[in-house]
């Protein structure tokens, strides 16, 4: 699907509001694209800080619904996160310096240790359900974007090796 059709899905079902960016300029769009890109980043850690707060309080009182809640909301944002780091890398275009530190092996392989550390303190007792399953999303997510930070250096391989065919 083109993102032109993607577009106007959106105007169709959302309609106009102060996302839409109908009727503006390319500098207009471009400046508004740069605006929502640092509130969605801002949102982002504002909600994962109170997610994670709101896990650490509900754990401490034994309030399992706003315990599961929070466990969802976490899920929810890393999940974004994750699929943001697979889309930009499906594009080359995650940011450099991100991808060479989750690209690294050792840094793929401290988070697989730090992962099985996890699940055999759970199974020892050392480490209760909810902050297990806290991190253990956290480590998943961050092996995903390990992966996906790979495939974005394949992808500027590619593109880089197309380049110079063409030349």
């Amino acid at each position: 699907m083109s993102e032109n059709n993607e577009y106007n899905t959106y105007e169709k079902v959302v309609g106009d509001n102060l996302f839409s960016d109908s009727g503006l300029d390319e500098m207009q769009k471009s400046e508004s694209y740069r605006i929502g890109f640092k509130m969605f980043r801002a949102m982002f850690f504002t909600c994962l800080v109170i997610a994670m707060i709101m896990i650490a309080a509900a754990d401490t009182m034994g309030n399992t619904v706003l315990t599961v809640m929070g466990l969802i909301l976490i899920t929810a944002l890393m999940g974004f996160y994750t699929l943001y780091a697979v889309l930009t890398a499906a594009k080359g275009i995650m940011p450099d310096k991100y991808a060479k530190r989750n690209a690294n092996p050792i840094f793929l392989a401290a988070i697989c240790i730090m992962t099985i550390l996890i699940v055999c303190l759970y199974l020892r007792g050392y480490l209760g359900t909810v902050k297990a399953a806290c991190l253990l999303i956290i480590c998943v997510m961050d092996i995903i974007q390990c992966l996906a930070a790979r495939h974005n250096f394949k992808v500027l391989k590619k593109q880089m090796e197309e380049d110079n065919n063409e030349q």
